[in-house]
């Protein structure tokens, strides 16, 4: 190890400390020499091997990662923030050794508590940290052999339980529990099909197939960028006749925009605004201890209540116009309200009541909108909401947590577990789903029925559950408004709720 300081004569100091190439002393005292007269005469450089982590962490983040979807970037940058840079990034990518490597392994794996880290995360930092000495060695910035990590054993990937996916009558109840015919179909879409929330998101019309009854799985949106699906593979999903019903409705509703899950003006949906609307509908769902209270005392519409509203709405500061078009749409949606308990009135139904009412000018119907939102919110003792896009919760309290780390995911397992539980082939679970590999498709392997089952799910292939293997004709097609009504378009048969699902599934 080469390592002096160097004080100029104006006083400044700069301190080399760097790798000497040579075994011999000799040759190294030689080289020390030399350095010492290129930082006299101002033409040293930190030689290729000194760069620290951190000063390389930037150029391999602007430069090596570009061809990797934005997930995956998001995911290196946090696995180095958290992880890499306090401990290794000071170091000099010359000093990154195996011994400091294991060293740096070992220290992850003693952390305990909250900070315990799982051996696959252990692993996904070493990856991290290799691919970054890799590249480190291709630019030149790097000397020698890079060091290679050993990685923890993983043991037996655990089986998927009944915490991971829902219950057939769950399922349901779930579907049913949406605030919006949207969000009702995209429910039951991703639960029949198993399609992950960013391939819903970027779903399009044109990848529909309505003739062959089957999603064409192209694209998904990876953060907010338009990416291949996850595998960098396309697959085709059949479509259950019940989704296929459900789409064509929707499709007669939602116009000749290009996606088929959007917001109202045809802009893609936000990841954090489904997986808020999610936990919506599982509090109205009531499922898994949580649950929606509602007040016991109905709130109804009043004159008193009216008055002291616009009153409210005035002291406020609100502005004349405002104010104007406020008193003039009491007109229109009041008569909306009458009879009703505003307590049991939510986003999905309000929007319902406003906008397919005919009073009033067409393009007041933002304002009616507005208004009949800030005029429930007061009348239930709830806050105005900031912004726009924030939508109106529901007037109760939310009893229960909602289990941490679940999402629109779950519905996805539970798309595996049901097809697992009727008796498909293993195989054909993993085409659909777009597993890698058959092994993790094998975590659903323990819901399938046993042989000389009574329940004869095997027999049966889930044909209730699935429908026809072709399109109905369009004059069968379910449209939306039988679709919101009928419970038997959308529920999900007793075929599927035998013995396997009674005791638990992976439990």
């Amino acid at each position: 190890m080469i390592d002096f300081t160097y004080e100029f004569p104006d006083g400044r100091k700069i301190r080399v400390r760097e790798m000497s190439q040579h075994a011999n002393l000799r040759a190294a005292k030689d080289e020390e020499a030399a350095l010492r007269q290129a930082v006299k005469d101002g033409t040293y450089k930190i030689r290729a091997g000194e760069d620290t982590l951190a000063g390389f962490a930037e150029e391999f983040f602007v430069k090596a990662l570009v061809k990797k979807k934005a997930s995956t970037r998001a995911g290196y940058l946090t696995v180095y923030e958290q992880h890499l840079e306090k401990r290794l990034g000071p170091k000099r990518l010359s000093e990154i050794t195996k011994n400091a490597i294991d060293t740096f392994s070992a220290g992850l794996k003693a952390l305990k508590g909250e900070k315990k880290l799982e051996p696959n995360t252990i692993n996904n930092v070493l990856r991290v940290l290799h691919r970054m000495l890799v590249v480190a060695k291709d630019w030149g910035h790097l000397k020698g052999d890079v060091p290679k990590a050993e990685m923890l054993p993983l043991g037996t990937k655990d089986n998927i339980t009944i915490d991971d996916y829902l219950l057939p009558e769950e399922a349901f109840e779930f579907v049913r529990s949406a605030r919006s015919d949207m969000y009702r179909v995209m429910a039951l879409v991703a639960v029949r099909t198993g399609l992950r929330l960013g391939e819903l998101r970027a779903l399009r019309w044109r990848e529909v197939d309505f003739e062959r009854a089957q999603v064409n799985v192209i694209r998904a949106y990876s953060l907010d960028e338009i990416d291949l699906p996850k595998g960098n593979r396309r697959r085709d999903v059949p479509l259950p006749s019940d989704a296929l019903a459900a789409l064509a409705g929707w499709k007669q509703v939602a116009g000749d925009r290009e996606l088929v899950f959007a917001r109202d003006d045809g802009t893609r949906l936000d990841h954090k605004e489904c997986e808020d609307e999610f936990k919506e509908m599982w509090f109205l769902a009531g499922l898994r201890g949580c649950r929606v209270q509602r007040p016991t005392l109905p709130v109804r519409v009043n004159s008193e209540g009216i008055e002291k509203f616009l009153a409210h709405a005035e002291e406020r500061g609100s502005c004349e116009n405002y104010l104007y078009l406020l008193c003039r749409n009491l007109n229109w949606w009041l008569p909306l309200l009458e009879g009703r308990d505003l307590n049991d009135l939510d986003e999905g139904e309000i929007r319902r009541l406003v906008l397919h009412d005919q009073r009033g000018p067409e393009h007041f119907q933002h304002q009616k909108l507005t208004a009949v939102r800030a005029f429930i919110r007061w009348t239930r003792g709830e806050q105005e909401p900031k912004g726009s896009r924030r939508p109106l919760g529901v007037a109760a309290k939310k009893v229960g947590t909602f289990p941490a780390g679940k999402g629109w995911h779950l519905l996805r397992h539970s798309f595996a577990s049901h097809c697992v539980a009727a008796g498909y082939h293993l195989r054909e679970v993993q085409l659909w789903m777009g597993h890698s590999t058959i092994q993790v498709t094998e975590r659903y392997a323990h819901l399938a029925p046993k042989k000389g089952s009574t329940d004869k799910l095997s027999d049966a292939r889930l044909v209730q559950f699935y429908g026809t293997s072709t399109a109905p004709e369009p004059t069968n097609l379910v449209h939306l408004a039988e679709f919101q009504s009928k419970n038997s378009a959308v529920a999900l048969p007793d075929l599927v709720t035998g013995p396997v699902f009674k005791t638990g599934g992976g439990r």
